[in-house]
């Protein structure tokens, strides 16, 4: 059994019967409920595309990518198999995302709890004996460590860098997202990374490690994986309308987690249409002022109102003097009738400049780093925001504006 799926990003895209079996089943279909973007579509309502599409499209990726390097690097003798267990991980690597993505483990779940990749994979050991996939517990191991590379040796070796790289971060769902989210929501362009894929090969590295490498004729293709990653975090995912959406849902959601851990209801349960069919009240205590359905609220605009909001750059004077004030506290906080979020929107995930971490080669496929000064740009900015609860009238902006300026008071910002 095998089926061809029209993908809108990657068009025809064939699926063998190994896939199929695991897309047939109720925990992948799931994620057909379960929108890429979270609350993004209330502010670009074409946004609507989902989890199940973008893992069918990291999928597709993955494969494509690893069966180039078996073309490109016969002595490495990269089996059938070897392919086979990297577009199993790029399949179900989104598995365990909860309702509205990225919001449930941002602002719901608890410190203590794992996070989406940990619990995908929970919830795929249960679908390997329940549907009898023909995965062995070794190989299981194996799709693990390339859905969420734990061991540090692991890092640096090129086949688990295709799904996850946790070393330079040029990886095939990074890729998909950043396609798939430019196009629905229409703001960057349709990004084209066909090259960075199939021309992918596996460098010898000065550390004698076998990692993913690439020809320096496509640096500035890289930079633009980052730069369009700080533009989708910039313009859309942290869109200040978005975030006022967020800051109801998540009220929503955190009556559904206590659900959960009352074990009155299953994780794979819950999808974004909780919040169609669910009557719970927001909790005045946590967010005053407010006291309807959140979908109420979202189908009557009656949002939090964004206020103002003070940029921090790295480049500031008192830029780490500010950070670890901010570190100390917790966000969204509630002050009087305004919430006051920050927003913190780097080059990467990490803590330094990935660009500086990616191999290139020239000839024999020997690894170097770059020395070009212009993809050592970085970028990275702390926003915070203030939104107003409520009604706004002169009297209530003027009196909340205060508690705002305290705040930034505290922080050792100069307000302007």
């Amino acid at each position: 059994m095998s089926k061809t799926i029209f993908d809108v990003i990657h068009g025809y895209i064939h699926f063998k019967d190994y896939l199929i079996n695991i897309i047939n089943t109720r925990e992948f279909q799931r994620l057909r409920y379960i929108k890429q973007l979270g609350a993004t579509n209330y502010v670009f309502p074409s946004a609507n595309h989902t989890r199940f599409e973008h893992s069918l499209g990291v999928c597709y990726l993955g494969g494509k990518m690893i069966r180039s390097l078996k073309n490109n690097h016969p002595e490495l003798k990269i089996t059938e198999r070897n392919i086979e267990l990297v577009e199993i991980a790029c399949l179900i690597h989104d598995l365990g995302h909860g309702p509205f993505s990225h919001l449930w483990d941002h602002y719901v779940i608890s410190a203590n709890d794992k996070e989406h990749e940990i619990r995908g994979l929970i919830i795929f050991r249960k679908m390997i004996q329940e549907y009898d996939l023909n995965i062995l517990p070794s190989e299981f191991d194996i799709i693990c460590e390339l859905v969420n590379p734990t061991i540090e040796e692991n890092k640096n070796n090129w086949y688990y860098q295709i799904l996850a790289n946790k070393k330079f971060q040029v990886d095939v769902d990074k890729i998909d997202y950043i396609q798939r989210d430019s196009y629905y929501t229409g703001i960057i362009g349709r990004a084209n990374y066909d090259r960075i894929i199939t021309e992918a090969r596996i460098v010898k590295t000065p550390e004698n490690t076998l990692e993913l490498g690439w020809s320096n004729k496509l640096d500035f293709e890289l930079f633009t994986i980052f730069t369009n990653r700080f533009k989708l975090h910039k313009l859309i995912y942290n869109h200040h309308t978005v975030k006022a959406h967020e800051y109801m849902i998540v009220h929503l959601l955190r009556s559904y987690y206590k659900k959960l851990k009352d074990r009155s209801i299953k994780f794979t349960d819950l999808t974004d249409n909780l919040i169609m069919i669910s009557p719970d009240l927001l909790s005045k205590k946590n967010c005053p002022k407010i006291g309807s359905t959140v979908i109420n609220i979202i189908n009557n605009r009656k949002l939090p109102k964004f206020l103002v909001e003070k940029v921090i750059s790295r480049s500031s004077e008192n830029y780490n003097t500010v950070m670890s004030k901010i570190n100390l506290l917790s966000f969204p906080q509630y002050k009087g009738d305004i919430i006051i979020d920050v927003v913190k929107i780097k080059f990467s995930s990490s803590n330094y400049n990935p660009m500086d971490k990616i191999y290139y080669y020239k000839d024999k496929y020997n690894g170097y780093h770059s020395e070009t000064m212009w993809c050592k740009t970085e970028f990275n900015e702390i926003i915070i925001r203030c939104y107003l609860l409520g009604e706004i009238t002169d009297e209530k902006k003027e009196e909340n504006l205060k508690l705002w300026e305290i705040f930034l008071d505290e922080l050792s910002i100069q307000n302007e």
